[in-house]
């Protein structure tokens, strides 16, 4: 018995090592990662998107921009349809998932919806026929932000509505002189609209005497910035800033972030949705300010005796 019960240990010696040297050997998982982000570029030959504004899981983390690598296997879709790489423009929204291929991240889903624009502008011209508006952008969202007092070409198709207003009854109508919002999609280089509404002519800059200045000016903040963005108030004339967004607004004196162009002019910790902030004007000149949580978003208030 004794004899047996040695022989049976190198056989029970073996089976456990054969399981650690089978537990080792086991290959390491993948990494996964998800994104989300707004699409720079992306390269049909590469087969590659570079994503900026990189929002993710720690394998992500911490990166402003990744490029994300597409393969044959890889589902696209765009805007809740089956689509191929070539279907996805810059600026589009990205969601990303898949496997981080040693330093690559090869996707095995990417879903992209079309990025959203509004903006205010100023018709420059207009081709009828060529169904495009080319405008001088006064407000816009963050999609089209960068081209704030810039000059943009809107394109529109049989499917965009017009909304048009009194003394503007036809689209021959919308031209230089008009002022228009517009929504709708930016596909790479082309902005095209889904919805154009007329605001009305703009007003033209006339000699005005002191009486025709107000005393007062009323500024409205919201989501794309100051509305309106110049204002002009007689010497010793108060502007009140209302905050119609939801996130806290500060406007200040430029410039950013010392706020020591006007003494006093500074909204302090910022208004919350609804609040307002005035401030009396005792200094003839032209005064630059900003939103201080939102430097991009800039205005202007003229001071006459």
């Amino acid at each position: 018995m004794v004899v047996a019960s040695l022989l049976m240990t190198p056989i029970a010696f073996a089976q456990n090592d054969s399981k650690e040297n089978h537990s080792s050997n086991k290959p390491a998982k993948a990494k996964k990662f998800e994104l989300t982000g707004v699409v720079f570029a992306v390269d049909s030959t590469a087969n590659t998107v570079t994503v900026k504004n990189v929002k993710g899981n720690k394998v992500v983390r911490g990166k402003t921009e990744v490029v994300v690598m597409v393969i044959t296997d890889t589902k696209i879709t765009k805007n809740g349809k089956v689509v191929t790489l070539a279907d996805i423009k810059i600026r589009d929204i990205v969601q990303a998932r898949g496997t981080l291929d040693g330093e690559k991240l090869v996707a095995t889903k990417l879903n992209a919806r079309s990025a959203k624009f509004e903006l205010t502008g100023d018709v420059v011209s207009h081709d009828t026929s060529a169904k495009k508006i080319t405008l001088t952008v006064k407000t816009a969202n963050k999609i089209a932000r960068e081209f704030k007092t810039k000059q943009l070409v809107i394109t529109y198709n049989d499917n965009t509505k017009i909304v048009l207003k009194k003394g503007i009854v036809s689209l021959a109508d919308i031209k230089t002189g008009v002022r228009v919002n517009v929504k709708g999609v930016a596909e790479g280089d082309a902005w095209i609209a889904s919805r154009i509404a007329v605001l009305g002519k703009i007003k033209q800059s006339t000699n005005t005497t002191n009486t025709e200045v107000k005393t007062t000016a009323k500024v409205e903040i919201t989501e794309n910035g100051f509305v309106p963005s110049t204002v002009t108030i007689k010497k010793g004339g108060t502007v009140t800033w209302e905050n119609e967004f939801t996130a806290l607004v500060w406007p200040a004196s430029d410039p950013h972030p010392a706020h020591t162009g006007l003494a006093g002019f500074d909204a302090g910790l910022g208004l919350v949705k609804d609040a307002t902030y005035s401030f009396i004007f005792n200094t003839v000149g032209t005064f630059g300010y900003h939103d201080h949580l939102n430097a991009a978003h800039t205005g202007t208030v003229k001071v006459v005796e």
